[in-house]
Formats: C-alpha cells, sequence, structure tokens
C-alpha cells in the first residue's frame, strides 16, 4: 500500500540526540601526537584547551563549552600548519554549538570542517563523514528538513564506504534520514531507507533476533507516522510474533510492538466501518 501523509509526529529529543552520537566521536579526539608543548611565553593550542572543554560538555554547560571551544579554534588557528588541529578544534566547536541550541553557528562550524577536509585531499577520512552527519543533525534538529535529506544521505555515503555497506553505525542517521525525507513528502524514497535499516539489523543480527523485532517496530511506528496503518499493523504484529517466539508471551520486550499495535488498531476499525 502507498504511504500517505497524515501529520508525522517529530521525533522526541532524545532520539535527535542519539543520532548526533556520531559526530560526537569526533569530539573528542585526540590533537595530533607530534604537536609540540609550548613555552611559558607561547599562547595555549587547542590540545591544551580540550580537558577544559570536555569537562563542560559533561557537566552539560554549552555556552561555556562553546567559549572554550571557541579558544581552541583560535589557538589552532596560530598555527597553520596544524591542519588536524584546527579540523578537531572546529568538530568540538559545532558539537557545543548544536547542543546550546546555536544551530546557525553548528552549520558554519560543520562547514568549514567539511570545507578543510575536501581542500586536504583526504576524502575518505571518517572526520569527513562525521561532520556530515553533524551537520545533517543539525540541519533536522532546525527543521530544515530538504537540507537534512540532502547531507544525511551523503553521511550515509561516506560510513557505507569507510565503514562498509551494512555497517551499524548508520542506523540513527538512516532513521533521521528517513524522517527527513517524509517531511518533505518524498514517501517512496523514505520506504527505501526503512528498508535498508531492515537489511542491515537482519545481516547483522537475524531475522528471528529481538533487535530485528525492535527494528520492525521501529519501521511500524513510522508507517503510523505517516498514515499507513496496514503496512503499520502488519510491521508491528511481525515484531510481536519474533518476540514471542524468542522470549515466550510475558516477555517485557512485547510492551513497545503491543502499545504501538494498540495504537493503531483503533484506526483500522474505523477504517473497515467504512468511516474514513
Amino acid at each position: 500500500m502507498s504511504p500517505r501523509r497524515d501529520k508525522p509526529a517529530r521525533p522526541l529529543l532524545p532520539t535527535l540526540l542519539c543520532a548526533v552520537s556520531l559526530a560526537t566521536t569526533c569530539a573528542f579526539a585526540q590533537a595530533p601526537a607530534d604537536v609540540a608543548a609550548p613555552s611559558p611565553a607561547q599562547p595555549s593550542t587547542a590540545a591544551d584547551l580540550q580537558p577544559s572543554y570536555r569537562q563542560l560538555l559533561d557537566a552539560k554547560q554549552y555556552e561555556q563549552a562553546v567559549a572554550e571551544a571557541k579558544k581552541s579554534v583560535d589557538a589552532a588557528s596560530q598555527h597553520p600548519e596544524a591542519g588536524e588541529e584546527l579540523q578537531v578544534a572546529l568538530m568540538n566547536l559545532a558539537v557545543a554549538q548544536y547542543f546550546s541550541g546555536d544551530y546557525l553557528g553548528s552549520e558554519a562550524s560543520y562547514l568549514r570542517v567539511i570545507e578543510l577536509v575536501e581542500a586536504s585531499g583526504r576524502l575518505t577520512t571518517p572526520r569527513l563523514a562525521r561532520a556530515e552527519a553533524g551537520l545533517a543533525t543539525t540541519y533536522y534538529a532546525g527543521k530544515r528538513y530538504d537540507l537534512a535529506a540532502k547531507h544525511f544521505d551523503r553521511a550515509v555515503m561516506l560510513s557505507r564506504r569507510s565503514e562498509g555497506l551494512f555497517n551499524e553505525a548508520q542506523l540513527p542517521l538512516l532513521a533521521k534520514y528517513a524522517d527527513s525525507l517524509s517531511e518533505v513528502g518524498r514517501f517512496e524514497d523514505a520506504l527505501k531507507v526503512q528498508r535498508y535499516s531492515l537489511r542491515v539489523v537482519e545481516r547483522k543480527y537475524g531475522a528471528a533476533s529481538l533487535r530485528y523485532a525492535a527494528q520492525l517496530e521501529s519501521v511500524g511506528r513510522w508507517y503510523s507516522r505517516i498514515g499507513s496503518y496496514i503496512a503499520a499493523r502488519t510491521a508491528l504484529r511481525r515484531a510481536v510474533e519474533i518476540v514471542e517466539a524468542a522470549q515466550g508471551p510475558n516477555a517485557p520486550e512485547l510492551v513497545g510492538p503491543l502499545s504501538a499495535l494498540a495504537a493503531v488498531l483503533p484506526i483500522n476499525v474505523w477504517i473497515y466501518a467504512g468511516q474514513l
């Protein structure tokens, strides 16, 4: 059945923050090992400033983390030969700006990282994939879904190039990619992304695994959000069957798919009664 749009619910903030984890991996990267320690007369380097930045980010003091990250960028900019150090500092800044709610600032920082990486010719570096993922997630958080879809597509492509076609790390990106496509009315493309997510999980865990059931539940909820209720019910019932076969009829893992199924069933009753 072709999906139809019916006021899709926007994902909650925790889900958004899950997706940015791919970008934050780079935020805590170490500066190059060959950066010399400064003498007392020299300004602090980006590497010197990272510990305090991390402490502020861990404490959720995001405005202070932004200020500290900017110091790190300024320090790295004074050493043109330290290209890697500047990229790391900019990634740190972009992450802090994202969590502080400064999406325009985060966008600018990620774009600058991408520019620096592309200028270096190292297009296969994982940092480029993380920067694209961070940029896409920033657009997504700012509800700029057309741009988010474009950069999620590139982030997924780069992730597959560096980590493999079926790497599990791309799953959070695929979820937001599908939602971004749905937001701009590209339902068929979004469905292809959802199916690919199932393939990734099936390849690693198997089609009878609890992990596969959880992914089916996610797909079923997506079908429900876009108004494809019969497809939603099919996916959710299959998820229930997998959990029951693996864990029994009283498994706590049944709560998720059963609650999602309960939300869909009353709608289908009205459909069959000819009321919709």
